[in-house]
Parts: C-alpha cells; structure tokens; sequence
C-alpha cells in the first residue's frame, strides 16, 4: 500500500467519523409482541406465584368395536404423555427440558380405571360406522369421558380455577385418541375450538374451548406439537425459517424464537456499546 492512499484512508475517516449506534431507551422489551395480545391462551396462570406453570391434562382414549388396541392401553399413554422416566420422550420431559423447569405435567384427577392416571378410556362402540368429523371425534370423547371427570374440580377457585362456569384451556388441557386404523383419522392429528356441545352441561360446567385429536399413538411429536396449540396458542411455523429449528414446524427441537416468546428464556438485551455474555442454548431434541 502507498502512503499516500494510507494517508488518504485516515483523511477520510478523520472528514467521517463513525457514531455509535443509538440504542431505544428504555431497551426494546422482546416479550411486547403481536402473540402477547392474543386472548386466554398465551401463558397459563402462575397459580402459586413461584414462576412455574403446573399444567393438568386428561387424555380421553376412545376404543371402538371391531378395531385392535394391542398394547395400546393406559400405561402406553402414560409414558408418552405423562412419564419422565421414560426411556423414550414425551410431552412431560419435553416441557420440562424446553422451559429449563418452569413448565410442568401433571395428570389430571379422574376416576376410570387407575384413579388419577390422567387417562381415561371409553368405549365408542360401533361410532367409526358414522363418518364422524374431526370435531364430532373431540365431542364424542368429551361426552363419554362425563362419568369419570369432575370439570368442577378445575374450576373452582381453589385448585386454580377462576369461578367463571366453564373450564378453559388454562385450567386443563384436553385430548381425545382414535386410533390411526379409523376411516378417515389422519395419523398426525390437530386441534378445533369449541367443539364441545354448547347446551350440554359437564358435572356442572360448560366445555366449550378447544380439544386436541390425535390419532396415532406412536408419534412423539405431534401430541406435543397440538398440546402447544392448545395450551399456549402456539402458532404453526412451518415454511418460516425459524421452523427448522422448531417443533412448530414439525422438528424434533425447541427454538430460541419460542422458548423466548413463551418465557421459556429471557434475552440478552443490547442496551449499549460493550461485551455482553449471551444465554447458552442448548437445542432439545423431542
């Protein structure tokens, strides 16, 4: 290099001096986003103050006539829902692993078969006979569940609930099984809202909120996946780029993206010039 162009170069700097970048102030607050100001879902209530969510779920496993369960019993959904010592995973240790403890899974107070197992199977009869809609299969698990669950019990103030008649998805978390054999059930699975019976009357409450659907027990992924949907509102990510990385977007992991937008993390905020020390991350595989 000549000195002249050297000397030319500090000239320029010298006439351009660099500024430092202006940060907002107060620092931009990451959780003041669109997502928040959607109503109910976001953040299930903190019921005793310490930070951590305690989540109750009830899953509703229809058996139909003519159709074979084989090992598909109560213990079998358990361990994909509820157990965290499972060797395999499930939506338990997913929680539990993706909010760094802030979230867990607890099986919901019933009364079919192992009392407070947070499964409960009905018999569905010769239902499959009648081409049900997805919502139809939801309202069918949730009638025949009526004998075993008290919804009250999620209602009443002092287990949580808030006292208003119904029981939303923040007080439980509901899902129904059919299995993947039945005519038209896709393997995967989804959600629907309000597809309770508007008129009927649950041991005292009302029911209309949503209602997951899965229809293949093997898959780890998608009972997460719609659990997310319901419990939080949770939105698809697929075909963004931040779904590669995101069980939203069908990927066994929990993004940064999510773990942020659920309070799962809290962001190193650049308020000024300086050295900062982001938090780890550590990808979670489900």
């Amino acid at each position: 290099m000549k000195i002249s162009h050297l000397i030319a170069g500090l000239a320029l700097i010298l006439a351009n001096p660099i500024h430092a970048v202006t940060y907002s102030d107060p620092p931009y607050d990451f959780a003041n986003n669109a997502f928040h100001d959607r109503p109910a879902l976001m953040r299930p209530v903190d019921v005793d103050g310490d930070d951590t969510l305690t989540l109750d779920l009830v899953v509703i496993f229809i058996q139909l006539d003519g159709f074979g369960y084989i090992g598909q019993d109560a213990s079998f959904i358990y361990d994909r829902y509820f157990n965290t010592g499972f060797s395999g995973n499930n939506t338990a240790k997913y929680l539990e692993k993706a909010s760094h403890g802030r979230v867990s899974l607890r099986p919901a107070v019933e009364t079919q078969g192992l009392v407070n197992d947070g499964i409960v199977i009905v018999d569905g009869g010769s239902a499959a006979d009648g081409a049900l809609t997805y919502p139809e299969w939801r309202r069918l698990g949730l009638n025949l569940a009526d004998d075993f669950i008290d919804y009250r019990y999620y209602d009443d103030p002092v287990h949580g609930g808030d006292g208003d008649g119904r029981v939303s998805e923040r007080e439980l978390a509901i899902v129904v099984i059919v299995g993947d054999t039945i005519p038209g059930v896709q393997r995967k699975g989804g959600q629907n809202s309000g597809v309770a019976d508007p008129d009927r009357d649950h041991n005292g409450v009302k029911l209309n909120r949503s209602v997951v659907l899965i229809g293949n027990l093997d898959l780890n992924i998608a009972p997460t996946h719609e659990f997310m949907h319901q419990v939080y509102g949770h939105t698809d990510l697929y075909g963004y780029a931040i779904g590669n990385w995101d069980i939203m977007g069908g990927i066994r992991g929990t993004s940064a993206f999510t773990k942020l937008l659920l309070g799962w993390t809290e962001p190193t905020v650049v308020s000024r010039d300086g050295w900062y020390t982001p938090v780890s991350y550590t990808h979670l595989t489900l």
